[in-house]
């Protein structure tokens, strides 16, 4: 037990709680803005005491001093010791307002219970100037407090008073501030070593300390025409920078982009007349840095403006409308000339409101000219035409480019107008056109009938279809195949169907023509199913005279005469028969024998 816990205990057990200096602020001291990286395995963190980020101000007569010859041992230029060493200490609660304190800036990439492991000397042995609370982000925290055990040579320790291990709960990733407290003067802290290894021990000097990744400084934002340029001062061993941005001042904040090792950067996301306000990170294989200092700024507002960033046509269809806007007076004798072009004619096309419709009068670029005097706000408008094409080519992208020339300098000179991103939408569908898929009719004397096939859109490659008869006893198809391409796809061919003889009393029978895509066609086709053709084949045989069946004058009663008396049967009560018993004999018809 060290003498100030003594004294702190027995105070605590007469019911008095030690309070701060009434009245006392502790202002910060700014040192390297850098910030520790968390690593993994066993997410260590290590930090040399006396690069601290910041440190308060001496209170109550005590302060954290750097030591390098008093205490030889110490792992790296030298160690932090709480002085002078006259016997003062300060326990919690209150500790967090009333005793010097050093600061550690941590990049923390894991969250949970983080062990802390100090390396430090007790001056006067142990027992006594041996202790130290720890903290994160400036809070008292009771499972991270009075950790103890140090004696007069550097060792590593994380028990507390208390009887457990030293720790704290990171609740959320990114940058957080580790703290040590005096709790008694004289001790001598070294380093300070967190890790999420319950069973992970540090020896001897411990590790390396953990990469230090300075904080960006001198962050400053330009106002442009919707648009931002931000500079910066670079961080030694930084291999990019992340951008964040807000609308409120102070934050939140959120990532726009991330860049490479560059100091500069144009928000061209910026838009008149939003204010902005901006941070930039650090960024190397170890970590990200704090946020360096806010810069704001908002955009000016663009002499020539158009409402659009992005547009969509569709092929063939009705034109889509932007209007290009003047946002500053034009004078009396002056003039603008506007060239808005597209970079795939093919694609899109352009053509002043009020022409007729594409594509007579639209074009990859036009121009025109605007003459003063011209008050601000005029607009004028362009349309912007979907060109159509017979293939089956998914959404094309191109680009619409609105450039000019004036003769008025202010304020049109050296603005650039941001171009139009535009996508075409495709109409075309692939398909095979067959003009009759069922209806048709040959005969077994040879009789014919045609149906024509085409395709709906131009094959990418050729294309080869196949014919064929389900059942070749009853019809015939001619030609066995068709082939297309782009040259000849909308032109309807001709398929003929003949029908085909027997001697059979077969009646009508129904077939069809099968038709089928030959390999290694466009890929467009690939799911296109062909259609079937319905056909009938009409039976030539007749069947016999009825005379000839029943009797007539053969002295077999015929058809005819048999009539009178299937009514009468008809008319009377028949007899049941169950099957599997002897017929009923016959009710004695004319002709009976």
């Amino acid at each position: 037990m060290s003498r100030s816990g003594n004294i702190g205990r027995s105070i605590l057990a007469a019911g008095i709680v030690l309070l701060p200096l009434s009245g006392y602020a502790a202002p910060f001291f700014q040192a390297a803005g850098s910030s520790f990286q968390q690593t993994n395995p066993d997410g260590l963190v290590v930090m040399e005491a006396e690069n601290y980020q910041t440190k308060s101000a001496a209170i109550g007569g005590n302060d954290w001093t750097l030591v390098t010859t008093a205490f030889p041992g110490f792992s790296g230029t030298g160690a932090m010791q709480a002085s002078p060493d006259n016997g003062g200490f300060h326990d919690a609660p209150g500790y967090a307002a009333a005793s010097p304190r050093l600061d550690f800036s941590v990049n923390f990439i894991a969250t949970g219970t983080h062990y802390v492991w100090v390396r430090g000397w007790a001056p006067t042995g142990a027992g006594t100037d041996d202790s130290c609370h720890s903290g994160l982000d400036g809070a008292e925290i009771t499972t991270a407090d009075k950790i103890t055990g140090w004696g007069a040579a550097y060792s590593w320790h994380k028990n507390t008073m208390d009887g457990v291990d030293a720790t704290f709960n990171v609740g959320t990733l990114g940058v957080h501030t580790v703290n040590i407290w005096m709790r008694e003067d004289g001790f001598v802290c070294d380093k300070i070593l967190l890790t999420t290894n319950v069973g992970y021990t540090p020896t001897g000097a411990g590790p390396a300390q953990s990469l230090q990744l300075a904080t960006p400084t001198g962050l400053t934002a330009a106002a442009g025409f919707n648009r931002v340029t931000l500079n910066w001062t670079g961080v030694t061993g930084a291999t990019g920078y992340n951008i964040l941005r807000s609308t409120t001042n102070g934050g939140p904040y959120a990532l726009l982009t991330t860049v490479g090792n560059v100091t500069t950067y144009v928000d061209n996301t910026a838009v008149y007349p939003n204010t902005y306000y901006y941070v930039v990170q650090a960024v190397s294989a170890g970590g990200t840095s704090a946020n360096s200092n806010q810069a704001t700024a908002t955009p000016m507002q663009p002499p020539i403006s158009v409402n659009a960033t992005t547009l969509t046509t569709v092929e063939g269809g009705a034109p889509v409308q932007f209007n290009i806007t003047l946002n500053a007076a034009l004078s009396m004798n002056q003039s603008i000339t506007f060239t808005v072009a597209s970079n795939v004619a093919t694609e899109g096309q352009v053509a002043s409101s009020g022409q007729p419709p594409a594509p007579a009068t639209s074009a990859n670029s036009i121009t025109f000219a605007v003459m003063g005097a011209q008050a601000a706000g005029v607009s004028i408008p362009v349309l912007v035409y979907g060109i159509d094409d017979p293939f089956v080519d998914g959404p094309k992208p191109y680009t619409l480019t609105v450039t000019f020339t004036s003769t008025q300098t202010t304020p049109f000179s050296g603005f650039t107008i941001p171009t139009i991103a535009c996508t075409n939408m495709d109409n075309d569908t692939a398909g095979i056109a067959v003009s009759r898929t069922s209806g048709l009719i040959t005969t077994e004397g040879g009789g014919q009938d045609t149906f024509t096939i085409r395709l709906t859109t131009s094959p990418t490659s050729p294309l080869t279809l196949n014919f064929a008869s389900s059942n070749a006893a009853e019809g015939t198809v001619l030609p066995p195949s068709l082939n297309f391409n782009s040259g000849n796809y909308t032109q309807q061919q001709q398929v003929t169907v003949t029908g085909v003889d027997d001697a059979l009393l077969d009646f009508n029978v129904a077939y069809a023509i099968t038709i089928t895509k030959a390999g290694g066609g466009p890929a467009e086709y690939n799911a296109v199913v062909p259609p079937s053709v319905g056909v009938t084949n009409l039976d030539d045989e007749v069947p016999p005279a009825l005379d000839h069946v029943w009797g007539g004058g053969c002295g077999i009663l015929g058809l005819e005469a048999l009539l009178p008396f299937a009514l009468a049967a008809l008319g009377r009560r028949r007899r049941r028969w169950t099957p599997g018993t002897t017929c009923p004999a016959s009710r004695g018809l004319p002709g009976d024998p």
